[in-house]
């Protein structure tokens, strides 16, 4: 089994959008063609590779996206280089993500 975590790119739009849509938690998604769903990852995604304050992460599972990690990054509150990481949203498809968790 092949499995691993990294930046999402515009070619995994197909897949966030299946995975997105499995999961049926949100209703704009349910009632939306897979066309335009698709079209929104692919904005969203444009928009933050635009600049490096938002970073978007995939979970893979032999070449399938099973989750996604979304990650907001702040510059650090008292002026140090580093920057803070909020992370915005995980989700994980549970069939996938049982076979991910198992494997780490």
């Amino acid at each position: 089994m092949n499995q691993h975590i990294r930046k999402a790119q515009l070619p995994d739009v197909a897949g966030l959008t299946e995975l997105l849509k499995s999961l049926g938690w949100f209703a704009h998604l349910a009632s939306e063609s897979s066309e335009m769903t698709c079209e929104r990852i692919a904005h969203h995604l444009t928009l933050c590779h635009a600049d490096q304050s938002h970073t978007i992460y995939v979970a893979e599972v032999d070449s399938r996206i099973v989750g996604y990690i979304a990650v907001h990054w702040l510059p650090y509150l008292f002026s140090l280089p580093q920057k803070v990481m909020f992370l915005n949203s995980l989700f994980m498809n549970l069939s996938g993500g049982k076979e991910l968790a198992l494997n780490s």
